[in-house]
């Protein structure tokens, strides 16, 4: 599906998962139901789990965080806003570093806050472990939905691991998890 058009105009395409295509449907059988608006964010996890941010940008996704956020479903924040960011995700990354930056991060003005995000990307980008439109999302485009505890990308690591550790035990409780709670423990 044709998703963004770029500077030039040209049309950037991408994969419509079917994790986003069940979403939208179910938007569309119960709009306004309880279920459905409190899963929204998670229409995102196709798209995630998926490994096109891993080798380029994924318009796709990118279109679809912008919307989410445009409506209210979560906000978008770097990686010092998040509580309790899954270290997992940034394996190289210097958790005193980001600590410090996290501590100090009110008090930065835009300019310090840009170099301080560089600071803390730095070795991933030079690692080179992960691709840089998922470092870009996890270190500049945090997801919080704003009544959990966790951010968004946090969850999606906690269900993969949990999927490829435990099998369809994990699926069955991570569903049972989702549809009464909205996230992953």
């Amino acid at each position: 599906m044709h998703a963004l058009h770029g500077h030039d105009g040209s049309p950037h395409s991408g994969t419509l998962s079917p994790v986003a295509q069940a979403a939208a449907l179910a938007a569309e059988l119960a709009q306004d139901g309880r279920r459905v608006r409190m899963l929204r964010p998670w229409l995102l996890a196709g798209n995630w789990l998926s490994d096109a941010l891993d080798t380029s940008y994924d318009p796709v996704y990118s279109r679809l965080r912008d919307h989410l956020r445009d409506e209210g479903t979560f906000r978008v924040v770097p990686i010092p806003s998040v509580s309790e960011p899954d270290a997992t995700l940034l394996p190289t990354i210097d958790a005193e570093r980001l600590s410090a930056t996290k501590d100090s991060w009110s008090g930065l003005d835009e300019q310090q806050r840009a170099e301080a995000l560089s600071e803390i990307a730095a070795p991933e980008v030079f690692s080179g472990t992960l691709g840089t439109a998922r470092l870009e999302e996890l270190v500049w485009h945090r997801l919080v939905v704003s009544n959990r505890p966790r951010d968004l990308h946090s969850q999606f690591a906690a269900l993969q691991t949990r999927f490829s550790d435990d099998g369809l035990k994990a699926v069955s409780t991570s569903i049972d998890q989702l549809l009464s709670t909205g996230e992953v423990e």
